[in-house]
């Protein structure tokens, strides 16, 4: 389940498709996703569209967006950068809000592999991926591609199964 997380927010961080297909080794099951990857620029146009489209994206990324009171860089993003933190991690881009789908999927991965305890990773749902699975099923019905929408299905029951 974690190299999954970890190749899900990865593809929801960067349209690099270079990257995903070196990440696909690490996958028990890689090799079925390799013909699911698309071009270059395909997988940037539709990152543009779901994520950043100025007219307005369909699936914003970013936890806070989805929160009571919507934000970039509100509280659920100092959250998740304290949690980044007291791993020892930052962010490499400072602008980006840390919680980021991509960040934050990423992040649970680690803390999974690390086996960071049930509590711990009880919390960090609790605080950071409670709107995931709605947020994916989202992402799966907004989506061009077969790559996001098998990645937003799959991360979503992994999400609703653990």
């Amino acid at each position: 389940m974690t190299e999954k997380l970890l190749f899900a927010g990865q593809a929801l961080l960067y349209p690099d498709t270079e990257r995903l297909r070196e990440m696909l080794a690490h996958l028990p099951d890689g090799e079925r996703y390799r013909a699911l990857i698309p071009r270059p620029e395909e997988l940037l146009r539709e990152h543009t569209r779901l994520f950043f489209a100025p007219e307005g994206a369909p699936c914003a990324p970013w936890q806070s967006i989805y929160e009571e009171e919507p934000t970039i860089m509100g509280a659920s993003h100092h959250s998740a950068l304290a949690w980044y933190r007291s791993a020892g991690m930052e962010p490499v881009l400072t602008n980006e809000p840390a919680d980021h789908i991509g960040m934050l999927l990423a992040f649970y991965a680690k803390l999974a592999a690390e086996e960071a305890g049930a509590a711990t990773l009880a919390r960090f749902r609790e605080e950071h991926l409670e709107w995931a699975p709605q947020y994916l099923e989202r992402l799966e019905r907004q989506t061009r591609l077969p790559l996001l929408r098998t990645l937003a299905r799959e991360t979503r029951e992994a999400l609703i199964s653990s």
